[in-house]
């Protein structure tokens, strides 16, 4: 038997990353951890500090554990390494915890989700006019871990065609579409 498989959707605000981890949930039946900045912000306001960075960080880190403990593959919308970025343009620092964490439990399948889609408003989204600078700093911190990863461009109709495609080569149990 295999060991499971995270499978990261990753990159700027609103380039993709939800639909997609959502649509293949919904086509493979794995675990889904949703993004838990969204959930927080929902719940205490689109304002915070970089405590309330570490507690989503934190609180990202509990769901992927407990989808981890679940069991078979997983795919994460986003992980840790957004943190690490969302921490040093906002605040000048990675905390070493976020950085450690992230860097134990690295994807085996990386989505870097590109910004060439319309961007959608949202008030909890803050990078309207910043997404291709962003973009290259998800670059940068992957190539700087040695991090393998597939840039997904275009509709979502190639980005889901792109992706099936490259789960395919990659031959993962369970991998049913």
């Amino acid at each position: 038997m295999s060991k499971p498989v995270k499978v990261l959707f990753t990159g700027p605000e609103s380039c993709g990353k939800t639909t997609l981890s959502q649509w293949l949930h919904e086509q493979t039946g794995w675990n889904l951890v949703p993004e838990a900045a969204r959930e927080y912000l929902s719940d205490h306001g689109p304002g915070y500090t970089e405590y309330d960075l570490l507690a989503m960080s934190r609180l990202q880190w509990s769901k992927e554990c407990n989808a981890a403990s679940i069991g078979g593959n997983t795919i994460c919308d986003t992980d840790l390494l957004t943190y690490m970025i969302w921490q040093e343009e906002r605040f000048g620092r990675v905390d070493s915890w976020i950085q450690s964490t992230w860097q134990s439990s690295l994807p085996d399948i990386c989505f870097l989700c590109m910004p060439d889609i319309p961007w959608e408003a949202d008030p909890l989204r803050e990078n309207a006019l910043d997404r291709d600078r962003l973009a290259l700093a998800y670059e940068r911190m992957l190539h700087l871990h040695s991090i393998s990863y597939f840039s997904v461009y275009g509709s979502f109709s190639e980005r889901k065609e792109a992706i099936l495609a490259t789960l395919q080569k990659s031959s993962i149990q369970g991998m049913v579409v």
